[in-house]
């Protein structure tokens, strides 16, 4: 055998082992992720727990969300985002954004559960300045935007719900 047969030999060889590996990977990615969102109520609970918040003008505002994610697949979610974004809505059409924040969390390894808590303090709050009338309450929605990385950065997912009613106050 020829030194250039056994460079093509090795070259074919190296070629099939990355096609086999990188295919490896993207199946087992692929089933991770239908294995993660295929019990979607038991693996991504938003919120987990009770609601918090203070949205009263005197006081420091805050809002607090708990919520549970576990990783149910092969690999690990990296980057977690989740965005959450408060709109009021006033005089029957205006439209004003009053709060708003992205958070990012640490990496999810396979198999676990992780618990966090997403905040917005002060800072994340912006009400309008007058022209709401007092005649007709404002109405609140939420839209809800969360993404990450999977399968080693291969698979980038992003779920986004728009115009969730809200009910604040008592």
């Amino acid at each position: 055998m020829g030194v250039s047969k056994i460079c093509r030999i090795i070259f074919r060889i190296t070629l099939l082992v990355m096609t086999i590996s990188l295919t490896l990977t993207g199946i087992f990615g692929g089933l991770s992720a239908v294995a993660v969102f295929s019990d979607f109520s038991e693996n991504i609970e938003i919120p987990s727990g009770p609601i918090t918040a203070q949205l009263n003008f005197y006081q420091p505002m805050y809002l607090s969300i708990p919520f549970n994610i576990t990783n149910a697949g092969y690999f690990p979610l990296d980057e977690l985002r989740i965005g959450i974004s408060i709109n009021m809505t006033y005089n029957v059409s205006l439209s004003h954004i009053i709060m708003y924040n992205e958070e990012v969390y640490p990496e999810i390894g396979p198999g676990v559960e992780f618990e966090g808590n997403f905040t917005a303090t002060d800072e994340d709050f912006s009400f309008p300045s007058g022209d709401i009338d007092i005649f007709h309450p404002p109405t609140f929605t939420m839209d809800l935007n969360i993404s990450a990385y999977y399968t080693y950065r291969l698979l980038f997912f992003s779920v986004e719900l728009k115009n969730i009613p809200l009910t604040l106050g008592g």
